[in-house]
């Protein structure tokens, strides 16, 4: 098991995005990715310029950061054109993976389709440019039939193509279906092609997302698990605690050191990009 360790912006929501890059090299990661909101704005839009993309990559990498993932949302709610679209955004980037929400019911634009179905016909028709540019497509666990390991596994296994796979979220399937994800993993191992470290405490639904390895997550057997399907790939670090920037700087270190000890007690080695 081969894993790149990384941390999102998205822990530092409420703080600028300059601020969360500062965050994210300040607790030692080198690789990020564009999930989450600052200032109620996210890093890019579909709408956003090349000028403004180049400008994007070059300020991630003035902090030493390289950028290898941005959440693209669920396909059902914008159609083929929207995905082609992100693909293409992705690769002027320089983005290796973007990650999709498994379908929601209430997105869906043809009833008389399966969901999953319709998700397919959404991103099937851009991989092909997707292969070409570099970029794959993970599929992260958001409620549904689609969003637990049995549902996540069907769906990649339809599609079958080397640029669509998992992005594991353990957090979410214990938020959203009260599930454990050390047996949840299990099913869909080896369509995992990136992990969303995610954890969460409480009563399913309850809105508590703690640093990983202080919720109720059980991550050591999920690491078991994806080494035995042998597993090579990112692992992002998606939330943290902490509520003042300083705080989250402390405990990203914290994630960081807890994913290295987990990684490395499955038997894998972690890399983190630092020189």
């Amino acid at each position: 098991m081969n894993v790149k360790a990384g941390c999102m912006t998205r822990p530092w929501a409420k703080y600028s995005f300059e601020r969360a890059l500062e965050g994210i090299a300040r607790a030692g990661y080198v690789y990020t990715a564009y999930v989450g909101q600052h200032g109620g704005r996210p890093a890019y839009t579909l709408e956003s310029r090349s000028s403004e993309l180049a400008a994007l990559r070059s300020k991630v990498e003035s902090f030493g950061l390289k950028a290898v993932a941005a959440w693209a949302g669920d396909p059902l709610n914008y159609g083929v054109e929207g995905m082609r679209r992100h693909v293409e955004m992705a690769g002027e980037l320089g983005l290796e993976y973007l990650i999709l929400s498994s379908p929601y019911a209430k997105q869906r634009r043809s009833p008389e389709l399966p969901i999953g179905d319709e998700f397919i016909s959404i991103v099937e028709p851009v991989l092909e440019r997707a292969d070409a540019l570099g970029v794959s497509l993970h599929v992260k666990p958001h409620m549904g039939e689609h969003g637990t390991g049995p549902g996540l596994a069907a769906l990649a296994k339809k599609v079958g193509h080397p640029r669509f796979g998992v992005s594991y979220d353990p957090g979410n399937i214990h938020y959203y279906e009260g599930l454990r994800a050390d047996e949840d993993v299990k099913r869909v191992a080896d369509q995992v092609r990136s992990v969303c470290v995610k954890d969460h405490r409480g009563a399913q639904r309850e809105n508590n997302f703690p640093t990983p390895g202080d919720g109720d997550v059980r991550w050591e057997p999920i690491w078991q698990s994806l080494s035995q399907a042998g597993f090579r790939g990112y692992a992002l670090v998606e939330l943290l605690g902490g509520s003042e920037a300083e705080e989250i700087d402390r405990e990203a270190v914290k994630a960081r050191e807890r994913l290295a000890a987990w990684v490395r007690g499955a038997g894998g080695v972690l890399e983190d990009g630092a020189p």
